[in-house]
């Protein structure tokens, strides 16, 4: 099944992970966790980007730039451990208004400029691709 809807669970579970990895750990701990925000940013900077291929919105950028910052391949070092603290701050900041965000999008859809859905009959944002409820690809 090729579903095209954006989860929220990610979001969530990388929130956990950055809210554990403020406290002091060993630094075994904090690599497995920034291959977690790794792996969870690519998944919405992929599912943003495929949302609509035209124009990518500051969340496909802010998403990249956290994939580039958490990558496990080539490290970013900020040398010091508050500035960590800090960068893991602001990004759950930004998960929970991205979390918002999501929820709006999918519950708030004016009925009168939105695309149905032929496989489910959902009402879609206009601008998705796939249907929000099923996945199935929509025709404009």
């Amino acid at each position: 099944m090729n579903s095209r809807v954006v989860k929220t669970w990610p979001a969530k579970i990388a929130i956990a992970i950055l809210a554990i990895t403020i406290f002091p750990w060993e630094y075994g701990v904090y690599m497995v966790g920034k291959f977690f925000i790794f792996i969870i940013a690519i998944y919405y900077c992929y599912n943003v980007y495929n949302q609509d291929k035209e124009k990518q919105d500051k969340y496909f950028w802010y998403f990249l730039g956290a994939a580039i910052l958490y990558n496990p391949i080539i490290p970013i070092h900020l040398f010091y451990r508050m500035l960590w603290i800090i960068v893991d701050v602001a990004f759950i900041i930004f998960l929970i208004n991205y979390i918002k965000h999501l929820d709006a999008g999918l519950h708030k859809i004016d009925t009168q400029q939105s695309t149905r859905c032929t496989k489910c009959g959902s009402h879609n944002n206009p601008k998705f691709n796939y249907c929000s409820n099923c996945g199935q690809e929509l025709t404009h």
